[in-house]
């Protein structure tokens, strides 16, 4: 007994092993894995979502986090999967996690439930170790957007996931071990959902350009900044199919890669192993990958110059028989040095291109990942003041491997001195060189180089030649276009005023449907997207992304725009049987995708109940938007025709406003919302981008100019936007602004007679106003200003609209268009009655 009690004593007096610190930067023989308790030890950017009680496995070179079992961010919430990733950082240098999700599937739909997430090796032994062990579980994404729960069956899957991280390497494997109840055939497939707001995909074979349905070596994205690569690679020897889940890349962002089938006995596992990476290029990731096979590779080797000497971070892609097969950037010596598989006949391309973008960051900006939790986030805003600044390229041009010489940029400082924000470009008046769309993405929009500026000026970066350059502030200012010539190593200023054409008081001028980084289909970070809206002039930014509530409004002051421009919280719900719907202004909440409702794992019974769900989650105060309804929208959806829906189920009347303009397109609208209105449905007619990337959806001249009675952005309160669109005080307009006598929105008794005057800078000329009755032309007016009288027989509505025949030239190729809501007249002033009866049910 008392020897017993000594042994006792002896164990319990031996203190446990102390917790390894994830904070702590690694030597090249170290490597560690542990469950997150620090907050500070999370990976930051702008996909980041970590947060502790997930696992963080790193060495000196990378850094992954592997969420544990818990809900995510995104589409894809199970955990398991690599949810961040990054290199290893200086202190104190914000992280840039670029993807959105990091996942394995099984079959073309069958997806990990993680039921236990375990550290088995801390990396003490010389290797880290990540088990998630867990069963089969349906891509609740496919059954939500068929509204069908149990459409996809389950195989009767057994899975295991091992992520091991040894020293020295950027490269993460993965061992996914897979049994069956059953005998089956089934393909391992890795997806990597990119952040197209801040990285490219970059394939095997295609490089930049999109992929082509053939096998692939491998696949990845790359930071718009040449900051950081991510990439999916097979075993050495092997290559991934181009079909199957890589398929999907023609809807939405991502690439993946597909391993060949394997055949499954009933109760016998079978080990899939490939590699994960995350490295400064894509170069150091397939190099690492070459070294995995001994001896079965060789080197390629150059050095990119200019006129003035060798030239640092320069891209220069690497192609093996003829076709693009990795990617880097020039050290400071402007050496470049890549592996390559051995016997292969191989090119080096050089490039200083750049994508052409220019975005007038502060100085240290880096970007904001709405779902980062403390200090990630914080630690992102504040490097908006100071810290970091992005790689930018300082050549132009192209050169091969036989004469890597770049032609060396020029400089344009385009400034209005007033240092007020605004939008410019720079097109070529010379012959262009022929693009190979595999190595080269082209510049933005078309233009050889464009830019968006904060506060009065903006420095771009083009090869030398003869430009057209054109600034503007949208369609409430003059615009300025200017023939320049710019020289090797110069720089030519361009100074312009751009001064308001009008004033509007009472009326803010806003972009009620526009997406950014949260939107899995933005190419467009926050921090830009802000800056894009405050330089095309609007007043008011409205965050709708897809079934995401992200808060750009902390952005405002760090940015400078705080005084320019209000942002208002929104989602687009968007399920795809029912239409897409905007709500706003709405708060976030601490949940994953800032509480936006989740109608792919709670399907609504009707898009009554959706909307009904809504008001619940938010409360009755926002505002709900149908979104193009006759294009995939809530009209379409239900099968409208004027009169009547086929499916009353997937039918409402419980919405404020709708969209009757889309990224210059109103021809399709408006015949549904003159029906609607003439049926007795008051809402507030709107005109929006739906934005997705920087240029899209025609930013500056496509919106709504709104009523709500104050003449800054500042003095704007979500209760006067809610009033002022429920009372329909809106002015949709693709370039002109209409004043009336009477305002939009409004009942009149007895008759109609209101002013009318179309207002716009002189690029946009418009030639005729129209007067619609109950959605029908009665009076055309020849010029920009008109008196409309009219004394109906019986209730009516009437609509105004303003049209040119000219494109907006030199901001847009459209012509101009406009229109305010309708004018009720009640002829009896006994209550206004819709000239036609309610929307029914199709016989």
């Amino acid at each position: 007994m008392i020897s017993l009690v000594l042994m006792l004593a002896c164990q319990r007096t031996e203190p446990p092993p102390p917790a390894l610190s994830l904070t702590e930067p690694l030597g090249p023989d170290a490597v560690r894995a542990g469950v997150v308790t620090d907050p500070a030890a999370l990976i930051g950017g702008i996909s980041a979502e970590g947060q502790p009680g997930d696992v963080l496995i790193y060495n000196d070179r990378a850094r992954f986090i592997i969420q544990g079992v818990h809900p995510s961010s995104y589409y894809v919430p199970e955990g398991g999967g690599v949810v961040d990733a990054d290199i290893v950082r200086p202190a104190g240098a914000p992280d840039h996690d670029i993807a959105d999700e990091w996942m394995p599937a099984y079959g073309l739909t069958t997806l990990l439930e993680p039921t236990r997430v375990t550290v088995v090796s801390d990396g003490s032994d010389g290797a880290a170790v990540v088990r998630v062990e867990g069963v089969e579980a349906p891509l609740a994404l496919l059954e939500g957007a068929l509204e069908a729960p149990g459409f996809l069956r389950m195989q009767g899957l057994t899975i295991t996931h091992e992520y091991v991280l040894r020293p020295g390497t950027p490269l993460l494997e993965v061992r996914s071990t897979v049994s069956a109840e059953t005998a089956l055939s089934l393909s391992v497939s890795d997806i990597i959902f990119g952040a197209p707001e801040a990285a490219a995909a970059w394939r095997d074979r295609t490089g930049v350009a999109d992929a082509d349905g053939g096998d692939q070596r491998w696949v990845g994205y790359v930071d718009r900044n040449a900051d950081v690569a991510i990439a999916l690679l097979p075993p050495l020897g092997t290559q991934w199919s181009g079909g199957g889940i890589a398929a999907l890349s023609g809807i939405t962002d991502l690439v993946a890669g597909t391993a060949e089938a394997v055949a499954l006995e009933p109760g016998v596992p079978v080990t899939v192993t490939r590699y994960y990476g995350v490295g400064p290029d894509l170069r150091a990731l397939t190099d690492a990958w070459q070294a995995l096979d001994a001896g079965g590779d060789t080197t390629v080797e150059g050095t990119v110059t200019d006129d003035a000497g060798p030239v640092a971070g320069a891209t220069v892609t690497v192609l093996v028989d003829g076709a693009p097969f990795t990617a880097g950037r020039t050290g400071a010596d402007g050496a470049f040095r890549a592996t390559v598989p051995a016997g292969a006949t191989t090119a080096l391309h050089a490039s200083g291109q750049g994508d052409g973008l220019f975005m007038d960051l502060p100085a240290g900006a880096g970007p904001l990942g709405p779902y980062a939790p403390e200090p990630a986030r914080s630690d992102t805003l504040r490097a908006l003041a100071s810290g970091f600044t992005a790689a930018a390229p300082v050549a132009r041009g192209q050169g091969w491997s036989d004469d890597l010489q770049l032609t060396r940029a020029g400089a344009v400082r385009l400034s209005t001195g007033d240092g007020l924000p605004f939008a410019g470009w720079l097109d070529p008046l010379d012959p262009q060189p022929p693009r190979d769309e595999r190595l080269d993405p082209g510049g933005p929009s078309g233009h050889t180089a464009a830019a968006f500026a904060r506060d009065g000026s903006v420095d771009l970066l083009v090869p030398p030649g003869r430009y057209r350059a054109v600034m503007h502030r949208g369609l409430r200012f003059e615009a300025h276009t200017e023939e320049i010539t710019v020289t090797a190593g110069g720089t030519t200023e361009v100074q312009a005023a751009l001064p308001a054409a009008y004033t509007h008081p009472g009326w803010l001028w806003g972009d009620p449907h526009a997406h950014a980084a949260p939107s899995g289909d933005a190419s467009i970070s926050m921090e830009d997207r802000l800056i894009v809206h405050a330089a095309t002039g609007y007043q008011v930014h409205f965050g709708t992304d897809h079934d995401h509530l992200a808060d750009y409004r902390p952005l405002l002051t760090p940015l400078g725009l705080e005084g320019v421009m209000r942002s208002i919280v929104a989602d687009e719900v968007s399920p795809p049987l029912r239409g897409h719907f905007n709500i706003y202004p709405v708060e976030p909440k601490p949940e994953a995708n800032g509480g936006a409702f989740a109608w792919w794992t709670d399907f609504p019974e009707s898009t009554d109940a959706l909307f009904a769900t809504l008001r619940a989650r938010h409360g009755d105060r926002f505002v709900l938007q149908s979104n193009h309804p006759t294009s995939s929208g809530l009209a379409s959806s239900a099968g409208w025709e004027p009169g009547t829906v086929d499916d009353p189920g997937r039918w409402s009347t419980a919405f404020q406003a709708v969209e009757v303009l889309n990224a210059s397109d109103w021809q399709e609208f408006l015949p549904f919302f003159l029906d609607i209105t003439s049926r007795g449905q008051l809402v507030a007619p709107v005109g929006v981008t739906d934005s997705h990337h920087h240029f899209g959806g025609g930013p500056g001249y496509n919106g709504t100019f709104i009523k709500v009675g104050v003449d800054t952005p500042a003095e704007l309160t979500d209760d006067l936007l809610v009033d002022a669109m429920r009372n329909r005080r809106t002015i949709v307009s693709r370039g002109p602004l209409l004043t009336l006598s009477v305002d939009p929105g409004s009942t009149v008794q007895g008759s109609l007679s209101v002013d009318v005057t179309a207002r716009s800078p002189s690029w946009i000329r418009v030639d005729r106003l129209r007067l619609l009755e109950n959605g029908v032309e009665v009076e055309v007016v020849q010029g920009t200003s008109a008196t409309f009288r009219r004394t109906p027989a019986a209730d009516a509505h009437y609509v105004i609209l303003a049209e040119g025949d000219a494109p907006m030239s030199p901001v847009s190729g459209n012509t101009p268009w406009a229109m305010a809501a309708p004018i009720l007249v009640d002829v009896d002033g006994d209550g206004w009655e819709a000239p036609l009866g309610p929307i029914a049910e199709a016989e």
